[in-house]
């Protein structure tokens, strides 16, 4: 005979002797070794950055967040500084485990203990429990959103990348950087390539932002819709850096070419006292 322990619990005799309970149970390897070992301990996580910035908040009313374009309404908002996803999925089990405090910093009030799990991961793609504020753009093709609705959203595959400034050691001042298409440069005004957001990719390289000689700037466009200037979605993009004079021991040139793809993972290298054979276009 087979007993349900939860309603028959207070009707059933049992036999006194062990009994083999079939209970699944696996070790989730974002939270534990395999041995069942924390990988961060719950006091790192109650009063170290960058976990205590990230909190957890229930809404009564719709929350609309933009994906793609197009609003959805979440009642749960995840925000998030500084965090990989591990780590906020760390966090947000912490909060589910704590008993004694108030895991809600919106306006309401919840023990943990009493909540769901407010995450997951299924190999390397996490889903939440309502919108993550604070979203990276290498998150995007790895993050899975559960809406007020109880509906799974997520963003169209991007291809996302940094571009890693490499400043020489006397690098004084400030210039100006472009992203375009390879197929477009040489073009007079040539438009800047447009990232996820429909923003141009451009911007400023102060001498104040590099540590180590370095300065990483994300970006990340529309790879599977992308078709600016005629570009046929779904396919790699070449694309050059062009970085204006201006600032000390810094030559005008053109980087590259660069090849967006398909992935979250790119990182193009740009050696500022670098001698290129591209005219600037910024």
């Amino acid at each position: 005979m087979v007993y349900d322990l939860i309603t028959e619990g207070n009707n059933a005799v049992l036999t006194a002797k062990p009994y083999s309970l079939l209970l699944g149970d696996q070790i989730d390897i974002k939270l534990a070794d395999n041995a069942g070992t924390p990988l961060v301990d719950d006091n790192t996580i109650d009063t170290q950055e960058p976990y205590t910035n990230i909190t957890w908040s229930r809404f009564t009313t719709d929350q609309a967040r933009d994906i793609d374009g197009s609003n959805f309404n979440f009642r749960e908002i995840i925000a998030r500084t500084g965090a990989t996803a591990q780590q906020v999925h760390q966090k947000l089990n912490r909060l589910v485990r704590d008993w004694e405090n108030n895991i809600d910093s919106g306006v309401g009030t919840l023990r943990g203990g009493f909540s769901p799990a407010l995450s997951s991961f299924l190999g390397e793609t996490i889903t939440y429990q309502g919108f993550t504020d604070g979203l990276p753009n290498a998150e995007k093709n790895t993050s899975i959103f559960i809406d007020g609705g109880g509906n799974a959203r997520s963003f169209l595959r991007v291809g996302a990348f940094s571009l890693d400034y490499r400043a020489p050691a006397n690098f004084t001042g400030s210039t100006n950087f472009k992203v375009v298409q390879q197929s477009v440069f040489g073009i007079q005004n040539a438009p800047a390539l447009q990232d996820a957001d429909g923003n141009d990719a451009t911007g400023t390289i102060q001498d104040s932002e590099f540590s180590n000689g370095s300065l990483v700037k994300d970006f990340s466009v529309a790879y599977e819709t992308f078709d600016q200037n005629g570009h046929p979605p779904n396919t790699d993009i070449p694309i050059l850096v062009s970085v204006g004079g201006g600032a000390t021991n810094t030559r005008p040139g053109t980087f590259g070419p660069f090849i967006i793809r398909n992935n979250t993972t790119q990182s193009f290298v740009i050696n500022l006292d670098e001698t290129t054979a591209w005219r600037p276009e910024v």
